[in-house]
């Protein structure tokens, strides 16, 4: 996992996937793990799967994670969030990804470029 909480998963086959939890894309991105640690050496792809230069930023802006906790978008991605330091706020691991996961639940069904009303509630409203 990232520190914006974006899982890497291992296929029974070996093959290693990114699920991008901003966008709820799973892209392969090696065949197996040996590979995924040879292209993790290289440093354009290892900032863009682990988004060094942004949780940078963050960490510069005083945006520090603790255990159990990761960096999440006050817009996610999927709304048109930007990938910036100003979007970027930490919450809980759990919470980021049930959050993220029931709205692209919500989402799969709709065109791209459709209008979204979000309404956010709290536990027992």
């Amino acid at each position: 996992m990232n520190r914006y909480g974006d899982l890497f998963l291992i296929s029974s086959d070996g093959a290693v996937s990114m699920l991008d939890v901003g966008t709820g894309t799973l892209t392969t991105v090696a065949s197996n793990a040996t590979s995924f640690d040879a292209q993790l050496t290289d440093e354009e792809i290892a900032d863009q799967w682990l988004m060094g230069s942004l949780v940078e930023s963050a960490v510069a802006a005083g945006l520090m994670i603790g255990r159990g906790e990761c960096y999440g978008f006050k817009r996610p991605p999927v709304l048109g969030g930007d990938y910036t330091v100003e979007n970027t706020f930490v919450l809980p691991v759990s919470e980021h990804l049930a959050f993220l996961g029931e709205l692209h639940k919500q989402l799969r069904d709709m065109p791209d470029g459709s209008s979204v009303e979000l309404k956010i509630r709290r536990e027992g409203d």
